[in-house]
């Protein structure tokens, strides 16, 4: 799908004020009877700013737009996914749900203690945790650094040890 906000050079989502100004300026730029005018450039700022005027269309358009922009950040986590290690994946979701308390973490703990017992995980489990991560929009970068993810995780297994994390 065109971005339409794009073409008109401006953030995403951006008022009527705002494109009505981005498109005033750039079909001055573009336009053909102008010296140095680009009739192919002015016919998309054009139909972007027709398209944006249009109130109806452009609410319906900015709901597409989200979902959009929401698909291509879990497409991109799920590639990167693919360079990580499983042990780590159930690190990062288990260091997560700390933070998170209402998440229940007892998939991951039995992922965890599969893998200790030397066996390895199925296809969908392994599926269902990449899940998890691009579901739950698990920040990678801030639990991808090892010092963070142990330190949290090493307070979580003292508590368990102790037995006050539940209390």
């Amino acid at each position: 799908m065109e971005n339409y906000y794009e073409t008109l050079l401006l953030k995403s989502f951006s008022g009527s004020n705002e494109v009505k100004r981005a498109f005033r300026q750039l079909a001055k730029q573009y336009h053909p009877d102008m010296s140095g005018g680009d009739r192919t450039k002015y016919e998309q700022v054009r139909a972007a700013y027709e398209a944006l005027s249009d109130e109806g269309f452009r609410k319906d358009y900015d709901q597409r737009l989200k979902h959009q922009v929401v698909e291509e950040k879990k497409e991109a986590k799920r590639e990167r996914l693919h360079c990580i290690d499983i042990t780590t994946k159930l690190e990062i979701i288990l260091a997560w749900s700390t933070r998170h308390p209402s998440f229940n973490p007892s998939f991951v703990n039995s992922c965890l203690n599969q893998l200790a017992e030397g066996r390895e995980l199925t296809i969908r489990q392994i599926a269902s945790v990449e899940n998890i991560i691009v579901n739950f929009q698990i920040d990678l970068d801030r639990w991808m650094g090892d010092e963070e993810r142990r330190a949290v995780l090493e307070k979580h297994f003292q508590k368990i040890e102790e037995g006050s994390l539940y209390e």
